[in-house]
């Protein structure tokens, strides 16, 4: 009888232990499938991030080719606004009419020079006058500060206009060169 008790605990015992590792091997295999799964997740999400990324820099490249197009384009229409077309226009007008539209043809193609030559020469005259009124100023008044700031702000200015005139006279000149080949 002790020997039926005997066998009756061990069998429950050992079925207890074998349920046990059983279930804990199920655990396992669950928390190793989870985790292939999370580390699947991951992988997709990083897949998705990247295409993400590589959508918006394509968007972003076709972006600037538009943007890139667009300035060239605003760039041509402003070069054949600056043709001379007046004289063109009066083909068939009489000899005092062409003369004016030549004559208009040509101050409108001596503004840009004009306006390039005045600005560098304003420039360089305000750059000089105002060095040697702050350098004199610098030397008697040592706290003029302001007038320093003054001095900077009028150059910077001065300077950001003549820059573009200047290099939109000879940004031009190229393309002119170019066109007139074509």
């Amino acid at each position: 009888m002790i020997e039926g008790l005997i066998s009756l605990l061990s069998g429950g015992i050992t079925g207890v232990v074998g349920s046990g590792i059983t279930k804990y091997a199920e655990y396992k295999t669950k928390q190793l499938d989870l985790q292939g799964e999370l580390s699947k997740s991951q992988v997709e999400l990083q897949q998705m991030q990247l295409e993400t990324q590589r959508q918006l820099q394509l968007k972003d490249k076709d972006n600037e080719v538009e943007l890139a197009k667009s300035a060239d384009q605003v760039l041509s229409t402003s070069f054949d606004a600056d043709a001379a077309k007046y004289l063109q226009a009066a083909v068939g007008a009489g000899p005092i009419t062409r003369g004016l539209m030549a004559t208009v043809d040509f101050i409108r193609g001596l503004m840009r020079p004009l306006i390039t030559i005045y600005l560098i020469s304003v420039t360089s005259w305000i750059v000089f006058t105002l060095y040697n009124l702050v350098e004199r100023l610098l030397v008697t008044s040592p706290d003029s500060a302001e007038m320093v700031g003054i001095w900077a702000q009028v150059v910077n200015m001065v300077l950001y206009l003549t820059a573009t005139a200047v290099t939109w006279w000879f940004g031009s000149r190229p393309a002119s060169i170019r066109r007139a080949a074509i």
